[in-house]
């Protein structure tokens, strides 16, 4: 569901159904090479089995941030799980949702904090989509939900549709553009679309 790279060079893919994150080493193993296990985390069982482990992005050290992607609850849980850890690893904190929105993908912003982007579908209603933005800071109360801030909330009249992939990059100039992808599922009704945006420091 959702792909980090490691500060080693390797990628974290997190994947729902089974609920687990896994490891894979390309430099050492090629694209064909089995995966290691990578951290367990603790309350997945609970998760339906479609709206699991949708968000995956590195914290800037030696873990992993994880997010699922949320159902009819008001939030959904988010996990800062150690590459070593032993244990499975309880959740941090929440994700907080507004009514019909689902946590799709995180990425870690190059100059600190995170991004977020979030899915809504409701028939006859349509496609929306959010970007947020949250501090690393927020990560470390425990229990309740973090505080987000939005970036932006696209809507018709521009085109929207499954947006499940967001990437935050640093531009020549010293900015953070942030890459939107969407999954046309295999559907003649759905399409692959892919948004840059650039972040523009105090003015939104």
């Amino acid at each position: 569901e959702d792909l980090a790279q490691l500060p080693d060079g390797r990628f974290a893919v997190s994947f729902e159904q089974t609920q687990t994150i896994r490891i894979y080493d390309l430099n050492r193993d090629g694209p064909f090479g089995a995966a290691t296990p990578g951290p367990r985390l603790e309350g997945v069982q609970r998760l339906p089995p479609n709206v699991g482990l949708e968000a995956l992005t590195t914290t800037g050290g030696n873990a992993l941030l994880v997010g699922a992607e949320g159902g009819s609850a008001d939030q959904t849980p988010l996990w800062v799980a150690p590459l070593d850890a032993r244990a499975a690893v309880p959740s941090q904190t929440n994700y907080p949702l507004a009514r019909g929105f689902a946590l799709t993908s995180l990425d870690r912003l190059p100059g600190g904090g995170f991004v977020a982007l979030e899915r809504f579908y409701a028939p006859v209603i349509g496609a929306r989509a959010r970007l947020t933005r949250f501090e690393d800071a927020a990560l470390a109360q425990r229990g309740g939900a973090i505080t987000k801030t939005e970036l932006a909330l696209l809507a018709p009249p521009m085109p929207v549709d499954n947006f499940e992939g967001v990437s935050a990059v640093r531009t020549a100039d010293g900015g953070t553009r942030l890459y939107i992808v969407s999954d046309n599922n295999f559907s003649g009704r759905q399409r692959t679309l892919l948004y840059a945006f650039d972040i523009v420091e105090g003015g939104g």
